[in-house]
């Protein structure tokens, strides 16, 4: 079980957000990749893979009108692109910043 851990916690934090791209490049390591966006807080609890990628953004319950439409355009954000332009460099800094 600790190893199944690990191995998600390395697959949101060098590969999901990518930590030197992500936490190193857009924000800083210290303050946004490692503390903001710190490896067990935001890959593993906060946004894990259960909760964030099958529950809290679910087809069911965040469905396309509500986040994609509302929140950040359905252009832009849709349900199927989700994974690979969910923080786009300047889409991010745009929106959310």
């Amino acid at each position: 079980m600790k190893t199944e851990a690990i191995n998600i916690l390395e697959w949101f934090s060098m590969i999901w957000y990518g930590m030197v791209w992500y936490g190193m490049i857009r924000y800083g390591t210290v303050w946004y990749g490692m503390v903001w966006y710190g490896v067990v807080w935001y890959g593993m609890v906060w946004y894990g893979v259960v909760w964030y990628g099958m529950v809290r953004y679910g087809m069911k319950r965040y469905g396309m009108v509500r986040y994609d439409t509302v929140r950040y355009g359905t252009d832009r954000y849709g349900t199927v692109r989700y994974g690979m332009v969910r923080y786009g460099m300047v889409w991010y800094d745009m929106m959310l910043m």
